[in-house]
């Protein structure tokens, strides 16, 4: 008997350990979510459900130039995206935001493989993060001078972008990443604070020799021409953001610049012979915004420009990618 009541103790005492355990974990979260705001720069704004339309227009751009001395080779080009409107909708609820845009001549036209966009965010005072994921396949080719080495688009390559990030705002209780992005907040006065994060890129860019023009044959379709490049990033970054009101106006801009922890190239030549490489020499990336929101009793609209590069630089390859975005969007609260 007393063996039993020493056990039935013992699972008691585990059970409220347990439980003691959960609650400290709750507590933890509760504690890294919440935030004790200065209500002199921040008041809520609306939780509401909110669906706007928006346009955007884009432009991604890699630059390459790869020497291989041992075989007398080197090229060096760039790809760029062309520019392109797309028409989406974002719906936003408690600071998550999700947004889908395609090109119009999908919806119009009923052409296929123009490209879209995926958006996925989460805007909170402490925490947040953005997914994006970006196609396209058309391009333009220039030389390093950013002279054309053909009149016209070329179908032949094909680009996917994924791009994730996460961030902790510093000086929560006075500044709002919300106010600006969702509007889930109120932003009443100026203020900034130090933005620390983490960034991950995936860049994806496929050659389909069979698409490439005449004019281009001689440079794409070498057996030391690339077919496949994948470049991956992951970083560390510590930026500084600010809004800026004025009467109906808010303004934001911030830059992180962002020191990779982890780079990776991996390319496949037409020739099928692999270059793979773990990059840990010094490179550099930088991820700036700049936004505008304007609001008018139930109406508003907003602007958000979003540029995101990084370089790498590790033999036989040097690369430069950028990305950039300009969204305009309407909002009305019912």
């Amino acid at each position: 008997m007393k063996h039993t009541a020493m056990a039935i103790a013992t699972i008691l005492l585990s059970v409220s350990n347990l439980f003691g355990q959960e609650n400290e974990h709750r507590n933890f979260i509760t504690k890294l979510f919440s935030v004790q705001t200065d209500t002199t720069y921040i008041a809520e704004g609306s939780n509401a459900l909110s669906i706007k339309p928006y346009g955007k227009g884009e432009q991604g751009l890699t630059s390459f130039e790869y020497s291989d001395t041992a075989n007398n080779v080197n090229y060096s080009f760039r790809i760029n995206d062309v520019i392109t409107f797309l028409v989406g909708l974002n719906i936003s609820y408690k600071g998550f935001s999700f947004g889908y845009d395609v090109n119009p001549q999908t919806i119009f036209h009923h052409k296929h493989n123009t490209g879209y966009n995926l958006d996925f965010c989460y805007y909170g005072h402490k925490l947040g993060f953005d997914l994006f994921f970006s196609t396209k396949d058309k391009a333009q080719v220039r030389d390093a001078e950013d002279n054309k080495l053909y009149d016209g688009t070329v179908n032949c390559f094909s680009t996917s972008r994924f791009q994730a990030s996460a961030y902790y705002v510093l000086r929560n209780n006075i500044f709002s990443l919300p106010a600006i992005f969702t509007q889930s907040m109120v932003q009443k006065k100026s203020a900034g604070s130090l933005i620390f994060g983490v960034n991950a890129t995936n860049t994806l860019i496929v050659l389909n020799s069979s698409k490439v023009p005449a004019e281009l044959d001689s440079i794409f379709s070498t057996s030391t021409m690339f077919k496949h490049f994948r470049q991956t990033m992951v970083g560390l970054s510590c930026g500084y953001g600010r809004n800026i009101v004025r009467q109906h106006f808010l303004f934001h801009w911030s830059a992180q610049p962002y020191l990779p922890i982890y780079m990776s190239k991996k390319i496949r030549i037409i020739n099928n012979e692999s270059i793979n490489s773990d990059v840990w020499d010094i490179n550099i990336g930088l991820k700036v915004r700049g936004a505008m929101h304007w609001y008018y009793k139930r109406h508003s609209v907003n602007m958000n420009l979003v540029t995101d590069f990084t370089i790498i630089d590790q033999p036989p390859l040097e690369a430069l990618d950028a990305f950039v975005r300009l969204y305009l969007s309407y909002r009305y609260v019912f």
